[in-house]
């Protein structure tokens, strides 16, 4: 799902509808009675309070009286999110459209938004791309990550992986902290642009230093093995305390490695275990093969072969390398598993086409 990054508000939510047109008289005596003056300003105040009803007779007036592309943008809104009124994604588009034909970027990048997931329209990636063009162009961050998401999954257009990057660059130079988290992914892994350690570091750095829990979890292992700057073992170690703390399941992950290792830590595989188990729960591929690798072992926890090769399964089915490795040596022996030879073929060449550097090797005793 895109990330339209609405205001975090608390809205107070009217189970009935608001007529299509209320008198003014009637919009005037509640915002009177509400006792606010009727501007946007006020009304996004309002929003932060959690007075939803309130903000939305204020966007309501100022949308009648003044026809206000902001009101028009906030009260379609109001329809689409059921904010101080009964939700009418269709009424939300009508008003969200009014907005936009002068160009409000908000409302662009919303129906963007509401064309994505088919709220009030029907379905089209490809409108929904067109939207979020138009209102990166007038520089909304958010449209920028919205139609670098697209770019890099090939939703309504063709997948472009430079493309994708320009505009997460482009939206994380104005704020955007998941773009900037994203791109950085990408200059990180190499995913269709040439790696560059350097600058996924400045902006993973960027991003976990603005709360992203998942970017604290990435920063702490690049520092661990010193990419895009120097080796920093005891930073790295706090940084994924951190981010283990927030729920950060790559950090829970990496931090059940120290345990396991001993790396930074006393060696302790009982907690390594149980902090593989947390990172397994977020359903994180790695941490699916490390739970399997414990049980095979005995290390934290009862030696269980059958669990081991259910857990290396779970790993598999994400196209985790070490999971589909385990998993095809698992149906070579017959370890917690019928002896299958086909099926070991088939994960130990999926294993080699991912690069494991064992693959060959055991691929070679299938006969």
């Amino acid at each position: 799902m895109d990330n339209i990054s609405y205001d975090d508000d608390k809205v107070l939510v009217v189970d009935e509808y608001a007529p299509v047109r209320p008198a003014a008289k009637k919009v005037s005596a509640r915002v009177e009675a509400i006792g606010v003056t009727k501007n946007c300003a006020e009304a996004f105040a309002l929003l932060k309070e959690g007075r939803g009803l309130a903000a939305y007779a204020i966007f309501r007036m100022e949308a009648e009286d003044k026809c206000s592309d902001v009101a028009y943008c906030e009260l379609g809104r109001c329809y689409l999110e059921g904010i101080g009124v009964g939700k009418d994604p269709k009424r939300a588009v009508k008003y969200l459209k009014l907005a936009a034909k002068v160009n409000n970027a908000r409302a662009l990048c919303i129906l963007g938004y509401a064309y994505r997931q088919g709220e009030g329209v029907v379905r089209s990636d490809a409108t929904a791309v067109e939207y979020y063009a138009k209102a990166a162009e007038l520089g909304y961050p958010v449209a920028a990550y919205n139609l670098a998401n697209c770019y890099a999954t090939g939703a309504g257009v063709k997948k472009n992986t430079q493309t994708a990057l320009k505009y997460y660059e482009q939206a994380a130079g104005a704020g955007h902290i998941k773009a900037a988290y994203s791109a950085a992914m990408m200059y990180l892994e190499g995913k269709g642009v040439p790696k560059d350690n350097a600058r996924a570091f400045e902006l993973m750095k960027t991003a976990a230093d603005n709360g992203h829990t998942e970017a604290r979890a990435r920063l702490a292992l690049m520092m661990e093995k010193g990419q895009g700057g120097e080796r920093a073992s005891d930073s790295a170690l706090e940084f994924t305390r951190q981010a283990a703390k927030e729920g950060s399941p790559t950090a829970l992950f990496n931090l059940g490695y120290y345990y396991y290792t001993g790396n930074g830590v006393e060696k302790n595989y009982v907690k390594a275990f149980a902090l593989f188990k947390k990172a397994a729960e977020k359903e994180l591929p790695s941490a699916y093969t490390w739970m399997g690798v414990c049980y095979e072992n005995g290390m934290g926890v009862m030696q269980n072969a059958t669990e081991a090769a259910r857990y290396y399964k779970l790993a598999a089915e994400k196209d985790e390398v070490y999971g589909l490795f385990n998993l095809g040596r698992c149906y070579l022996y017959g370890r917690g598993v019928t002896k299958n030879i086909s099926s070991a073929r088939k994960h130990l060449t999926r294993a080699r086409e991912l690069g494991h550097p064992k693959a060959m090797e055991e691929l070679a005793k299938c006969h």
